[in-house]
């Protein structure tokens, strides 16, 4: 492993560890991926995961077959889950610093790498236990063989460079479905068509590759489809969960993708410098000197031109299409990351006036963001209400971290290489500083304290799930051995878990309440309405977690009462 591949490795391990192992499973979506993957571990049938009982067909079941085999292995914890997310991470930082490491500097290399795992979307994507995190890495090893078979003059190296990117392929596939595809697809469009290389369209390494792939996933999609509801789960995977994603679809409620997460066609250009974060003004440095590097010729253009196509079509078709989340973006990201590690490499201590700005504003934004992150982490780690020896010692570990991160900004003498600099302060941040309000919010947003307050009330008495969110599904599954596993619509006999359906979110001043530094009294919650269906029944107890999402335990009429505590 090359000095810059050590930095990378040494670097981006402490971050992983503290994002992957130090906090429990938060919102959205990773309470209802660890359930999924904890049943996938007991099932009979795997080809598809299941959720209250019915099958899951919006994804390919590759993260829950991993995340059973690390419960299997490591238990069930939150930490022993996520544990194949530190492969998908280091892979992913050194698939990205392989990919222009023939091209570029050793800087070039590490910040490539680096800003792929830190830049704020791609964190986000890729610390979370979610399918987006093993697509990210499948894109990148893909990224990486197409650069290797597009510039490698040794037909042995170009034939691994293409059995890497259909690793990369199959990876993708697995993690998101066809979707997985897109960037890849449409770098490797963008290459063929500036660079006028018909011939590749007709390789043998690229056919090859693609009739594994097409015997694979075709011996999966066989297997689901001779499950028990196949037909209907090829339908949502490959129908609704595709083109329904583009485009409004006639189909159940639960299967109209298009009007959850609704997007506009300016929201992803809008979004992009704080999705990018805090490396911001190295993309867009990257992005204007573009332009003159994908009018040359020879490896480094070529490289160029894959960065640009992983951002520029796949964007476009973003925008375009009807839902819109942040993680969307993971893959698409990881194009600026290359072409910010190209820069880096090209002009990244060039002292023109262009260079030096590019630079500066980086220090600016690692500043601010070291300063924010910091402040958010004191303001929770010394709240009042939660005032402890614990909370005091995180506080004082935030405390010198964030200091050490804006000292690493601030000081001089980094001999014209800033981004070592820049480097450890986003390390620092993203450790000592992070860190500390992982645990701070464990302690608020825990889904087990939730599952212990309503066990708390309801002791062994069972419970019936009725109508609740994917959330609340998965909390029932994993914490609540008393509730049933399957969701159900109609009322029965029994005490139900029920998710109230408002939206009432807690304003800044709630929280400071909450937290201890405003002495006034929260705001109380709306008052709780029940439906029609449920208008004879009794509401015995409403929970709420902090943010303002309630529970309520609802008794049938004539049931006996129990003396468990609703707090």
């Amino acid at each position: 492993m090359t000095t810059p591949m050590r930095r990378l490795f040494w670097l981006v391990l402490p971050i992983a560890f503290v994002a992957l192992f130090c906090r429990d499973l938060y919102t959205p979506d990773e309470p209802r991926e660890a359930a999924m993957a904890i049943t996938m571990l007991h099932q009979a049938e795997k080809s598809l995961p299941t959720l209250g009982g019915e099958p899951f067909a919006e994804k390919p079941p590759l993260l829950y077959w991993l995340g059973a085999a690390t419960a299997a292995v490591a238990g069930d914890s939150p930490a022993a889950i996520r544990g194949a997310n530190l492969l998908y991470i280091l892979l992913t930082a050194l698939a990205i610093a392989a990919l222009v490491r023939p091209v570029t500097t050793n800087e070039g290399v590490f910040a490539a790498g680096f800003i792929a795992v830190t830049a704020y979307i791609l964190y986000r994507t890729q610390v979370w236990f979610a399918t987006d995190a093993p697509l990210v890495t499948g894109v990148a090893i893909a990224l990486f063989g197409m650069q290797r078979a597009f510039t490698s003059s040794s037909a042995t190296r170009r034939a691994l460079g293409y059995a890497a990117l259909h690793i990369g392929l199959l990876i993708s596939f697995f993690a998101k479905g066809p979707a997985g595809w897109l960037v890849p697809g449409c770098a490797f469009l963008t290459v063929i068509v500036l660079e006028r290389r018909w011939r590749e369209l007709v390789c043998r390494e690229l056919w090859l590759g693609g009739v594994v792939i097409a015997a694979i996933v075709s011996a999966w999609l066989f297997w689901v489809a001779m499950s028990p509801g196949g037909e209907q789960s090829l339908r949502v995977l490959l129908w609704y969960n595709l083109l329904g994603r583009f485009v409004k679809l006639e189909a159940a409620e639960h299967l109209v993708y298009a009007t959850g997460h609704q997007n506009t066609p300016i929201e992803y250009f809008f979004s992009l410098p704080v999705f990018l974060l805090p490396w911001t003004p190295l993309v867009i440095a990257a992005l204007l000197k573009a332009p003159d590097a994908l009018r040359q010729f020879g490896s480094a253009a070529t490289t160029w031109r894959i960065g640009v196509g992983a951002v520029v079509l796949p964007l476009i078709l973003l925008a375009l299409s009807a839902t819109g989340r942040d993680v969307y973006y993971g893959p698409v990201a990881l194009g600026f990351a290359i072409l910010a590690g190209l820069w880096v490499g090209a002009v990244g201590h060039d002292d023109d006036r262009g260079t030096r700005v590019a630079w500066t504003a980086t220090k600016v934004f690692v500043g601010i963001f070291a300063a924010i992150c910091g402040s958010v982490a004191l303001l929770a780690t010394l709240a009042p209400a939660f005032s402890t020896v614990e909370s005091g010692f995180l506080a004082v570990v935030a405390g010198i971290g964030t200091f050490v991160a804006v000292w690493l900004v601030v000081r001089r003498g980094d001999d014209g290489r800033p981004l070592r600099s820049l480097a450890l302060s986003v390390t620092v941040c993203l450790t000592l500083v992070i860190g500390p309000l992982y645990q701070a919010l464990d302690h608020w947003l825990s889904l087990p304290s939730l599952a212990a307050r309503v066990l708390a009330y309801t002791g062994k008495e069972p419970l019936d799930v009725y109508d609740p969110d994917e959330t609340i599904t998965a909390v029932a599954s994993l914490y609540i051995p008393t509730a049933s596993t399957a969701a159900i619509t109609t009322p029965a006999s029994r005490r139900i878990l029920w998710l109230v359906p408002d939206r009432s979110r807690w304003k800044a001043k709630t929280w400071f309440s909450f937290l201890g530094y405003r002495a006034a009294p929260r705001e109380p919650a709306p008052p709780v309405v029940l439906p029609t269906v449920l208008q004879n029944w009794t509401l015995e107890c409403v929970l709420e977690r902090p943010g303002g999402r309630r529970v309520a335990i609802v008794a049938p009429p004539g049931a006996s009462p129990i003396t468990g505590v609703c707090r």
